[in-house]
């Protein structure tokens, strides 16, 4: 992994969790979101996500999924 990449992703999570829009450690956030797109990228060079009708989808799930379990929990709710 090029670590100046990764330090640039560190930041601007960083930045996200600054202005409240997700929630976490940003060295590890990073380290999930790097995770998942490695992943889905290895996945989809090697053509197991299917047509590229299927992989859009399975990258639209992710990031749903990734977005929707960092973001705060909005006050009162």
């Amino acid at each position: 992994m090029a670590m100046g990449t990764f330090g640039a992703l560190v930041g601007a999570l960083g930045r996200c969790v600054d202005a409240g829009l997700l929630e976490g450690d940003p060295v590890s956030l990073a380290t999930i979101f790097y995770s998942l797109i490695h992943g889905l990228t290895s996945l989809e060079l090697l053509g197991w996500l299917g047509p590229p009708e299927r992989a859009d989808a399975a990258w639209e799930r992710a990031e749903l999924a990734m977005f929707r379990g960092l973001m705060p929990t909005p006050a009162g709710g």
